[in-house]
C-alpha cells in the first residue's frame, strides 16, 4: 500500500476571524483518519518571551469547536473542544507525562507529572503536579518556548485530531467515493485569558498563526476497495457535551447551597458509556488573586474544586451512584479515574483548598517566581462516571458548601461531556447513514 502525506492549506482563514476551514477534495483518494492540525500558535505585539500558553490546556486552549463534515452532514465533532482539551492533558500517568514529545505534540510542552512529597512539611513538593527532567522553572521555560509578536518567532505545536474527534479512532478510512465533500471546520478562541498563562502583554491583542492539515492519503484504486469492504459498518464513540451554569453559593461558612439539577436533554434517546464533568471557572475567579493578571492553572479550561460536593446522577429514573451519591473528595476522585483512567493531579485538590508549588517564604526550590509559587492547582477536579445505559432521561445534581474562600464559591461554567455510542453503516450503491445505537 503506497500512502502519501500532503499538506492542505485552509480555503477559508484570516488570523483576527475564528473561523477556519479545510477541504479535503481530492477525487478519487481515501484519507486516513491519523490527520493532524499543524502549526498551532498565537502571536501578539506586545508578547515577550516571558510569556507562555496556557500552562494546563497549552495550544489545544485555541480551538473551541471543531466539525468533520461530509457536505451538511456531520461526521464527526467536539463542541468545548479546548475544555475536553484541558482534560485529556492530564489524562495520563506518569511515564507518559515524562515522554518528549508532548514538547510539541498537544500542550506544546512536557506534561505534568504527580510526585508525593516525603512528608508533610515539604511544602515544596507536597502532592503537587510537578514538571518532570527539570531542576527548575527557568529550565521548563526554555523547554516549554513561547508565544512572541510575530507568527514566525512563536512556538507552535500540532494535535492529532483523534484526540479531539473521536469518531476518527475507529473510523480508520475516508474515502471519496463515499464521503464526496469533506471538510474540516475549525472555530478558535484567541482570547488573552483562555490562550495564555498571564494576559499582561496582551494590550494589543492576540492572532491565531496560519494553520496547516497534513493528512496521508491513499490513491491505488484496489486498495481503497479493499479499505471499503472493510467499513461496511462500523460502530464508534463520539464525544458530546451539554452546558450549563453552576450558581453561586453564599450564607454562612459551611451552608450547603440548594441542589442544582440538570436535565440533559443531549443525551435522550442515546447509549452513554461514560460522563465527565468540568466545573469551570468564571470571571475574575479564571486569576489568581495576586498578580490578578496570572491566569490559576487551567483557567476557564480547567474544572475547578467543589468544596464538600455531592453529586448525583440520575438516568432513567434510577440513581447512577449507590446511596447518597458521592460525597467525599476521594470518592469523587477515584470514581473519575475509575472511568477515565490517571490523572495527574493532586490528591488534596478535590477537597477544594489551596496547593502550592511551594509557600513563597519556605519554598526551597531555586528560580521559582512568586506567581508560580502561588498556583494553586485546582483546576483538575474532574468528576466522572460510567453510566452504560439507553438514556432517555439523565440527569445530573449537584450541590456543594459556602467556604470562606470567594474563588470556590464563584459561579461555574458546567460542561458535562458524554461518551456515546454511534454506528456508520455503508450501502452498495455506496450511499452511508450514521445513526445513535
Amino acid at each position: 500500500m503506497s500512502i502519501k502525506t500532503k499538506l492542505i492549506d485552509p480555503s477559508i482563514y484570516s488570523e483576527t476571524s475564528s473561523l477556519c476551514v479545510f477541504e479535503l477534495g481530492d477525487y478519487n483518494t481515501t484519507y486516513l483518519s491519523s490527520m493532524r492540525l499543524m502549526n498551532l500558535g498565537v502571536h501578539g505585539d506586545d508578547l515577550t518571551d516571558d510569556d507562555r500558553y496556557n500552562s494546563q490546556a497549552g495550544i489545544l486552549s485555541m480551538i473551541k469547536n471543531i466539525t468533520l463534515f461530509d457536505g451538511s452532514v456531520v461526521l464527526s465533532q467536539l463542541n468545548s473542544a479546548n475544555v475536553w482539551g484541558s482534560f485529556k492533558s492530564v489524562n495520563r500517568d506518569n511515564s507518559d507525562a515524562f515522554t518528549m514529545r508532548h514538547m510539541y505534540q498537544d500542550a506544546t510542552a512536557l506534561s505534568v507529572q504527580s510526585r508525593i512529597g516525603d512528608n508533610l512539611d515539604d511544602s515544596a513538593v507536597l502532592q503537587n503536579p510537578q514538571f518532570p527532567r527539570i531542576s527548575n522553572y527557568n529550565e521548563w521555560l526554555d523547554l516549554n518556548g513561547a508565544p512572541l509578536e510575530t507568527e514566525a518567532l512563536s512556538a507552535k505545536g500540532y494535535v492529532d485530531l483523534r484526540v479531539l474527534l473521536k469518531g476518527l479512532q475507529n473510523i480508520r478510512y475516508l474515502p471519496t467515493m463515499i464521503f464526496k465533500s469533506l471538510r474540516l471546520e475549525i472555530i478558535f478562541d484567541t482570547s488573552p485569558s483562555v490562550v495564555l498563562a498571564d494576559v499582561t502583554n496582551s494590550g494589543a491583542g492576540i492572532a491565531s498563526c496560519r494553520p496547516v492539515l497534513m493528512v496521508d492519503c491513499v490513491n491505488d484504486m484496489e486498495t481503497q476497495m479493499e479499505m471499503l469492504q472493510s467499513m461496511r459498518q462500523v460502530v464508534f464513540d463520539e464525544i458530546e457535551v451539554e452546558r450549563s451554569v453552576l450558581n453561586a453559593v453564599g450564607g454562612a461558612l459551611g451552608d450547603r447551597s440548594t441542589e442544582q439539577n440538570y436535565i440533559l436533554k443531549n443525551y435522550d434517546n442515546k447509549y452513554v458509556k461514560r460522563l465527565l464533568i468540568a466545573a469551570c471557572p468564571t470571571g475574575d475567579d479564571v486569576f489568581l488573586d495576586d498578580p490578578a493578571t496570572t491566569v490559576d492553572g487551567g483557567g476557564a479550561l480547567g474544572a475547578m474544586a467543589l468544596y464538600q460536593a455531592n453529586l448525583q446522577v440520575v438516568s432513567n429514573g434510577s440513581n447512577v451512584l449507590p446511596g447518597g451519591g458521592l460525597t467525599k473528595a476521594n470518592e469523587i476522585m477515584a470514581t473519575c479515574t475509575d472511568a477515565w483512567g490517571d490523572i495527574s493531579t493532586s490528591p488534596f485538590s478535590y477537597l477544594g483548598g489551596y496547593i502550592f508549588c511551594g509557600l513563597a517564604e519556605e519554598c526551597d526550590q531555586t528560580n521559582v517566581p512568586d506567581k508560580v509559587k502561588q498556583t494553586t492547582f485546582l483546576t483538575r477536579a474532574y468528576m466522572g462516571l460510567r453510566v452504560e445505559a439507553n438514556v432517555s432521561n439523565l440527569q445530573v445534581n449537584l450541590s456543594r458548601e459556602t467556604t470562606a474562600i470567594k474563588k470556590l464559591d464563584g459561579v461555574r461554567n458546567l460542561h458535562v461531556f458524554g461518551e456515546v455510542t454511534k454506528v456508520l453503516e455503508i450501502a452498495d450503491d455506496m450511499t452511508y447513514n450514521i445513526r445513535y445505537i
